[in-house]
Parts: structure tokens; sequence; C-alpha cells
């Protein structure tokens, strides 16, 4: 989506915001928003909504005949419009096409990728706005920002839409009903559903799911150790625990993903969901594929031992056994006993994604 289509004076019309010059179809939108003082008035309250305390005026040029000239004013001074980035034109052009929904003059506003050029504040204050004026307006956002995938919006009836350039360009659509059956809440776990894990969406394919954080940490460190110079695509910072890997599953299946894979652990727990993913990819007509190590976590874990009477701490007990100790360190005897079972499961990964 190019441009932004609005109908004006009853004449359907495409304003290109990647030209930074002073585009005649602009000028008209400017021109008549800047004679009516009411219009002005909530144009003005709309940009201060992205930009807070900045201003404008329109004034014809002394060097061109029957041209606009727009000034931008802000806490740095003054600026031709033409001398400004582009980010500030694209909350200017936004900003227009809200005062148009507002009044009614389009029905819907269509947004190619509003991040360009912008500072990443100025990105989550545009998620924020759009999301308030979404309630009432229909608005369609293509971008390539994780900031700008909003939980709420989507648990409310948005949609979250992805294309992808197979053979041809096919597109998917996030099913809603896996966001609302969750366990967890994604507005309440960044952890699992915030900007690291949003970078999935912009992934191609090739998406490896561990259970949380300290995974992603220990098999990075295991990558680099082993050598391995691949760049594989973790999903954020871990499913946020066993028991959620089918739910994630899940929603990389409604988008399109077609090689995912799941690393679990050999304890009792992991043993027992990966039975439930492996019933529920057979049943999907999923290719994916899961992998166990050997131990029972990729960390050692350990708990605490207390007096009943005094509450003193007695002893430390280790309850899991992993290949990295609890400080995240590989352990010494790393190469003579979990190299190799490390290497077959990184050439086993690989397989399956070149398959």
């Amino acid at each position: 989506i190019e441009g932004f289509l609005f109908n004006y004076n009853n004449n359907n019309q495409t304003i290109n915001r990647r030209q930074n010059n002073m585009n005649n179809e602009f000028v008209s939108v400017l021109t008549a928003i800047y004679a009516d003082e009411k219009r002005k008035k909530e144009f003005d309250k709309i940009l201060h909504e992205f930009l807070g305390d900045v201003s404008w005026n329109l004034y014809m040029s002394d060097e061109m005949q029957n041209s606009f000239v727009v000034d931008i004013i802000d806490k740095c001074g003054e600026t031709h419009f033409e001398g400004v980035g582009d980010g500030l034109i694209t909350v200017i052009y936004i900003s227009v096409g809200l005062l148009l929904l507002k009044e009614n003059l389009v029905s819907v506003l269509l947004i190619d990728e509003p991040e360009v050029s912008l500072h990443t504040d100025v990105i989550k204050r545009i998620q924020e706005v759009l999301r308030e004026y979404s309630k009432e307006y229909q608005i369609i956002i293509s971008t390539h920002s994780p900031y700008l995938i909003d939980w709420e919006s989507i648990k409310n009836g948005g949609k979250l839409i992805r294309a992808v350039n197979e053979d041809e360009i096919s597109i998917y659509e996030l099913d809603n009903s896996i966001i609302s059956n969750l366990a967890m809440n994604p507005s309440n776990n960044p952890h699992v559903y915030g900007t690291t894990a949003k970078e999935v969406f912009f992934l191609k394919d090739k998406v490896i799911l561990v259970e949380g954080q300290e995974d992603i940490v220990c098999y990075k460190k295991i990558i680099k150790k082993l050598g391995i110079e691949k760049k594989y695509n973790f999903y954020g910072w871990g499913v946020g625990g066993v028991r959620n890997t089918i739910n994630i599953m899940k929603m990389l299946k409604s988008l399109g993903y077609k090689k995912v894979i799941a690393i679990f652990d050999g304890d009792d727990t992991s043993l027992e969901e990966e039975k439930n993913c492996r019933k529920w990819i057979k049943d999907s007509d999923s290719e994916y594929e899961i992998f166990n190590i050997i131990e029972q976590d990729v960390r050692d874990k350990y708990i605490d031992i207390y007096n009943k009477e005094t509450l003193e701490k007695t002893e430390t007990i280790r309850i899991k056994e992993g290949i990295c100790d609890k400080y995240y360190k590989i352990k010494k005897n790393f190469d003579t006993q979990y190299k190799d079972e490390m290497i077959e499961l990184f050439n086993n990964i690989d397989v399956y994604f070149e398959k």
C-alpha cells in the first residue's frame, strides 16, 4: 500500500508520502485544513497526540508562483516542510488520515510502514494512538515492526495477517480463538509475547521453540562453543514453560509457518507434554518436529532446604542436572559428556530445516 487512499472533493486520490516535496494533492488537503479554524484545531490536536508541542504554518511561496510552503515549528525552531525528516512527514500524513476518518470523508485508513525513519518512542506512540482510533474506525497497517503488533487490539477483534512470498504471495490470518484461549495473557507476559517474541512474525520460517529464557541463553552459548556459524531463530525468550509449547505451535501454524521445531528436556514433565504435542502435530497434519535432550534440563536446578523451626537454610540440593551450571556457564566436562549429543542435536535440526 504505497499511499493513503481518501475521498476529498468527490475525487478519489492517492497521496504518496514517499515524496518529501509538497505534491499538489497534499497541499490541497493541508490548505483546506489550514483555512478552517475548527478543522485546523482538530488536526493540531491529533498531531499533538503523536508529537507533543509542535505547530505549523502555511503560506504562499515568494519564490514559486501559486505554490504553498509549510513550516513545522518545534522546540528546535522552524523548519521548511521539505527539510524535515521522513519520520515527521509520516506522522503528518497519518494525522491527516485520522482527521479525514473523524470527518467521515474516508471509511478506511491504509498506512504503509509507519515505522520508517521514526524513533522507537514515536513508533510506540503511533501504536497507542492508532489503537484508540481503531475502536471507532477501520485502520489497516502494513508493517515490519514488532512494536506495531498489538495484542490488546487482536484480543478485541483486530486481525493479524501475514503475507509470505512463496511460489506466489500467500496470505495467512491468525486464528484469534488461539489468543483468547491462551492460559498466559499476552499483555501480561512480555517474555513470552513481547517485542522480542513478536519478531517471529517477520521471519520467513524455521523457528525453534524452547521452554524459557535460560534455554535461550544456554543454547546460544552451546552453539558458540561448538563453533556453529549458522543463525538459528529462537522464539522470543522461550515459550513460557513446556506446557505452553502447543499454544505457540498452534499460533505459528495458523500464520503459515511450515518448519517449526521444539527442543524438550528429558524430565518427566517434558516427556509427558511431548506426547500431547506429537498428537497435535499428527492431527493437524503439520510438518513440525520435536527433539529431546537426554539431560533433565539444559541447566542445573537446585532447591534450598530450610529448618522448619528456625527457618534457616540448612542445605542446597541439586534436583536436575543440566549441560550448564546454575550460573549459565557451560560445564568443564562438556567435551567429554555433552559435546557429541549437542552436535547430533543441531545436525538433526539442520537436516529437518533443509529437507
